[in-house]
């Protein structure tokens, strides 16, 4: 999901059979959906999110400055672009893009995405066309990715959930975030405030933790009692994906019950 200029949170999803693969518009302070369009195929303006396991539905959306919606398909390994009502503007790298699962739209209109079988990391120009076709760093598969607030772009290591940084005009490797060797948990997927802080939601155990710009843990929350002692709070309730966050500083997520409205305060902050 994501956060868009006319204000609405925009959700990619699907059944658990993955049919009916649909985006839908909510109003991020009711709750209420306002629109939906998406229908599956493999057609132009079709989707299809088919996962290769039981996770479930499989791909990702993103949103430019000027509102337009980026939407990936694992099943027909392609990202459509649309208007925010749905109407498709184009496809890009379709033949190329192999099982892309993640995307993101850098602050010069550039998209990102992630495979999640090779994690081949590729970057589009805002008109589409290809920039870069990267495999990840060695021994530092990338599971996810989220531009900074001062403009680096941060990769979460799929087996440690540690941080690096990546060079956005190369792809390369370009150093380390956080505390060097800091094993995190496996997988993550990251999430930034409107004040800077990183979230990274892991797996296992199943923990949501916050970080300043520069990778210095700043507290956390978890739902499994035998998950590492530290500034974290016990919880009975696991949010996923990463809060997306509005300018009023409301992060929205979900948890069992449906989509959830959080408010975060840290310690000292």
């Amino acid at each position: 999901m994501a956060l868009a200029p006319d204000g609405l949170l925009y959700v990619l999803h699907a059944k658990a059979d993955f049919s009916n693969p649909q985006v839908t518009a909510l109003d991020p302070t009711t709750g209420v959906p306002v629109r939906s369009w998406g229908r599956y195929g493999s057609g132009a303006g079709q989707l299809d999110v088919t996962g290769s396991d039981d996770n479930g539905p499989s791909g990702c959306i993103a949103i430019a400055r000027n509102g337009d919606l980026y939407v990936g398909e694992r099943g027909n390994q392609r990202v459509e672009e649309f208007t925010p009502d749905g109407r498709l503007i184009r496809q890009i790298g379709v033949g190329t893009l192999g099982f892309v699962l993640f995307c993101t739209v850098g602050p010069d209109g550039s998209l990102y995405t992630l495979d999640d079988v090779e994690g081949t990391m590729n970057k589009f120009g805002p008109s589409g066309q290809l920039i870069w076709h990267r495999l990840p760093p060695p021994g530092r598969g990338i599971h996810d990715f989220v531009f900074l607030p001062h403009g680096g772009f941060l990769g979460i290591v799929d087996a440690t959930g540690e941080g690096v940084l990546i060079d956005p005009l190369t792809g390369s490797y370009a150093g380390h975030w956080g505390p060097a060797g800091q094993d995190y948990g496996a997988s993550g997927e990251p999430s930034v405030d409107a004040r800077g802080n990183v979230y990274v939601f892991h797996y296992a155990p199943s923990t949501l933790q916050v970080f300043d710009t520069h990778g210095r843990l700043l507290g956390g929350i978890y739902d499994d009692p035998s998950a590492p002692k530290g500034p974290y709070q016990f919880s009975n309730k696991a949010f996923w994906p990463s809060p997306v966050f509005a300018k009023d500083g409301s992060g929205y997520s979900f948890d069992s019950s449906g989509l959830v409205q959080l408010r975060v305060m840290l310690a000292g902050r």
